[in-house]
C-alpha cells in the first residue's frame, strides 16, 4: 500500500465519516459525532475490532494496532 488516505464523507446525521478500504478484509471506518465521540470498526485480515472513544483522549491501543496492520503490505 503506497498511502493511507481515507475517503471522507458526511452522513445524514451530520457525522463525519473516514473510511480506509484497501480491498478484501482490509477496512477501517471512523465516525466522528458533533459531541466529539468517535466510533470505529476495523476488519484487517482475520482481526475484527470496534469501539468508541472521546476526541482528545488517546486512541485505543486496539485501533492503533489495526492501523499498524493495515499499513503493512499484504503477504
Amino acid at each position: 500500500m503506497s498511502h493511507m488516505c481515507p475517503n471522507i464523507s458526511r452522513d445524514e446525521d451530520g457525522e463525519i465519516l473516514l473510511d480506509w478500504d484497501d480491498g478484501s478484509r482490509r477496512v477501517i471506518t471512523l465516525s466522528i459525532r458533533a459531541d466529539g465521540r468517535i466510533s470505529w470498526a476495523a476488519l484487517v485480515g482475520d482481526r475484527r475490532a470496534h469501539g468508541t472513544y472521546k476526541m482528545g483522549d488517546v486512541a485505543p491501543e486496539e485501533l492503533t494496532e489495526c492501523f499498524r496492520l493495515f499499513a503493512q503490505p499484504e503477504s
